[in-house]
């Protein structure tokens, strides 16, 4: 009996760690590695080096293939019904692909989601252009509603996403688009005003213009559609995508069996080596192991999930376990693993145990992976950070988005391990990569605090907005600035380097004629396009930059001038937060206005932090008696009663009783040789027909989606299988969970230390996969 109950346990943890990977990483299995795959990855060789045997320890080394200058042998039969095969296969593929991109567009307000998933799994260009078109077009929709002059501004940050599809088929797909997808692409182009002198053959000159040139377009509204060209390529150690130059370079020090110290910004993509690493070493064999190392218990749970995501499909034999968890308060096969999840002291209290079956899982550890390695140098636990990095004697990989002072680290580590290498050995190589830019760039914004404006007898339309944008060197101090500079990690993003530029230029109009951005970037009207890089950027904020600084030290006039023009829109908030006010009660007052705002906007999902657990609680318990409140004046509403309300629902289920028995009648007539059942399922059958109840009652809750706040579309199956697993055990009774099931109705929760574990992987699950909006942690 507990054998079998054992079992039951594990599959429910099975079909735990499946939805928790699947909220991570996303349905499907494009992240899976396949083991029955041998990857045909290389190193790259070391500079300087001619040392041969070096190769003999790649695990992965690419075999070379003959000298140079030999003649091409003649294709085999083999060979040539090898290649007609591929021909027939690619036949199949370009149908296959054709009816994907064909079935996506059906789909009515689902098509562009669609679209845009469908990118990653395209292997044609034709197919790939086609698809980036059509969700151009349908893109081009949600611009075109918005016409005329009163709708400029909305238009301008509606046409982003238009921009951005315009720009991947100009730059990209053009020579995969017919004739008539090109005109209709340039008309559009035409339309939005980047061509002077041009006008659109389809509509008005200023049916659909921005009324500015494109480089200015792209600093103010369009960051997130310039590129950071960091060289991606092809690289055959991973599969479903192209690693960047600084990513190949962490790939080949885990190939080198390299020590390497990695500090990039958050969303950078460094973690991905730390699965190539885990990958390198379950390929290896089934008893070596790979150490992970958390700074905190709470990510325990994503690092499982996603290791369990990528690598479940690997047998083991043995009773051997994939990945094992280990902390102070609980371990599940920590001893009986192939990846260790762990914590700082938990990994410190294994390499220093005496225990000689400890020891012996010890010296088969390959790898230790340390994340957030900064660490070292601000929690209390640095000190085991410091032992850990001198007692390993493996590799190493350390994960930071924050050394202020990498160089100094990497000189230590060095050291750490030419002392850790014998007299008469090999020390082993440790690297330093850095990369800077960040995937996202992050823009600032303080909230309005302004008693007036939570007012909740005024109007929506006159309250004014609770978010302003600010750029952070308007929060600087002048002295501070003399004394430090701005720091070196403080890199703006484009739509701060144009307010950098207005506040340098209205103080010196110098500034105007030599840095002006069309000036710096070439472009001039009429002329040839111009789309920036991440790089451009860099170039301009330098340059005013190093103009700003140059004031500093000659000319502190200027520099305040410039301050107060970049701090003037937050000053007052910032004076105002500078004296004791009623913190807890603002919040409250303030949350329902500003995550409507969010809403609105298009800003959502987001997460509300606080250090208070009870008032994370009621923060959400308010905005969901908010949601409540507004969903019962709707439904008291004549616009409800009109279009929305049930009304003779006996009579309609009679009605539809009637039409289902009709129906069934006319199967069992057509069975006798009237016609193929078949035909009749072919016929298109609309839910008004069938069941009219049904069909208002799906009206009805696509009306009350407005009072919910999602991400994405419900998901009822996922939110199922939460609600049934909280409520397992002893969970039905908890305040929490009934608190918690309440709000997910709403799309909101909370998140802290105080709720179990079961509540805390529900909330994270349903935020990652888009049902819950609004978390409060």
């Amino acid at each position: 009996h507990s054998k079998k109950q054992f079992n039951k346990q594990r599959q429910f943890l099975s079909r735990w760690y499946e939805s928790f990977a699947q909220s991570l990483e996303g349905r499907g299995s494009n992240l899976l590695v396949d083991f029955s795959r041998t990857p045909r990855g290389f190193a790259a060789p070391e500079e300087g080096s001619g040392d041969v045997k070096k190769k003999e320890r790649q695990q992965w080394q690419q075999k070379g293939k003959g000298g140079k200058g030999k003649k091409e042998p003649a294709p085999s039969k083999k060979e040539l019904i090898l290649a007609a095969n591929k021909s027939k296969k690619s036949e199949k593929l370009v149908e296959s692909e054709k009816q994907m991109v064909k079935f996506a567009t059906m789909q009515g307000k689902n098509a562009i989601t669609l679209l845009e998933n469908l990118m990653n799994k395209l292997e044609l260009r034709e197919s790939r252009a086609q698809c980036v078109y059509e969700q151009m077009v349908r893109v081009a929709k949600e611009v075109t509603d918005l016409e005329g002059a009163a709708y400029v501004e909305q238009r301008r940050v509606r046409a982003v996403a238009l921009v951005d599809k315009i720009k991947q088929l100009l730059t990209v797909h053009w020579d995969d688009l017919d004739e008539h997808q090109k005109g209709v692409v340039t008309e559009m182009w035409v339309s939005l005003g980047f061509e002077k002198g041009k006008k659109p053959s389809s509509c008005d000159e200023n049916r659909l213009s921005l009324n500015i040139n494109m480089v200015y377009y792209q600093l103010a509204y369009g960051g997130e559609i310039i590129d950071i060209q960091s060289d991606p390529q092809k690289d055959s150690r991973v599969t479903g995508f192209h690693p960047d130059a600084w990513q190949r370079k962490m790939l080949d020090a885990v190939d080198r069996n390299h020590s390497a110290v990695i500090v990039a910004p958050t969303s950078a993509g460094k973690t991905f080596v730390s699965y190539y690493c885990i990958e390198k070493v379950l390929r290896q064999s089934d008893d070596d192991i790979v150490v992970y190392v958390s700074p905190s218990k709470a990510l325990l749970n994503q690092v499982c999930g996603s290791v369990y995501a990528r690598f479940r499909n690997k047998t083991l034999s043995g009773g051997k376990s994939l990945f094992g968890s280990l902390t102070h308060e609980f371990a599940d096969n920590a001893l009986n693993c192939q990846v260790l999840i762990t914590v700082p002291e938990c990994l410190e209290d294994l390499l220093m145990s005496c225990d000689s079956t400890v020891q012996a899982i010890v010296s088969k550890i390959k790898y230790v992976i340390f994340d957030e390695v900064h660490c070292i140098s601000a929690s209390s636990e640095a000190h085991i950070w410091e032992h850990l990095l001198l007692l390993i004697r493996c590799p190493f990989l350390a994960l930071s988005a924050t050394i202020g002072n990498a160089e100094v680290l990497h000189v230590w580590l060095r050291s750490a391990e030419r002392s850790k290498t014998p007299k008469g050995g090999i020390v082993r190589k440790v690297e330093l990569i850095r990369y800077g830019e960040r995937y996202s760039e992050l823009e600032l914004c303080m909230q309005r605090i302004n008693e007036d404006d939570l007012d909740a007898t005024l109007k929506e339309e006159e309250q004014e907005s609770m978010l302003q944008h600010f750029m952070p060197y308007g929060v600087y101090k002048p002295v501070k600035l003399s004394m430090f500079g701005i720091p070196d990690d403080q890199q703006l993003t484009a739509r701060q380097i144009l307010d950098l530029y207005y506040a340098l230029a209205e103080v010196d109009v110098k500034i105007k004629e030599e840095l002006e951005p069309c000036k710096f970037f070439n472009y001039r009207e009429g002329g040839d396009r111009v789309w920036l890089s991440r790089a451009d950027l860099r170039l301009l904020e330098n340059a005013l930059k190093s103009r700003f600084l140059a004031w500093l030290k000659s000319d502190q006039d200027k520099v305040n001038r410039v301050l107060d023009k970049l701090g003037n829109n937050v000053q007052q908030q910032l004076d105002y937060r500078s004296k004791p006010f009623d913190q807890r009660g603002t919040a409250l007052r303030s949350i329902v206005p500003l995550v409507m705002e969010l809403r609105d906007n298009e800003m959502l999902p987001a997460i509300c932090f606080n250090d208070d657990r009870r008032i994370c609680e009621r923060l959400a318990e308010r905005l969901f008696e908010h949601l409540e409140e507004q969903q019962k004046k709707f439904e008291e509403s004549p616009e409800y009663k009109n279009k929305y309300e049930i009304k003779d629902e006996e009579k309609m289920m009679k009605l539809a009783k009637r039409k289902r028995d009709a129906k069934e009648k006319r199967k069992v007539t057509k069975t006798k040789g009237e016609k193929d059942d078949r035909d009749e399922e072919r016929e298109p059958v609309e839910v008004d027909e069938v069941d009219p109840l049904a069909a208002q009652r799906l009206r009805l809750s696509q009306a009350l989606e407005r009072f919910k706040l999602r991400a994405r579309l419900r998901d009822e199956d996922l939110l199922t299988k939460m609600k049934e697993r909280m409520n397992r055990g002893g969970g039905r009774g908890r305040e929490s969970t009934k608190q918690l099931l309440r709000l997910f109705e709403r799309g909101i929760g909370y998140h802290h230390q105080g709720l179990t574990a079961v509540e805390r992987g529900a909330v994270e699950i349903l935020f990652r996969s888009g049902q819950l909006a609004m978390v409060f942690s």
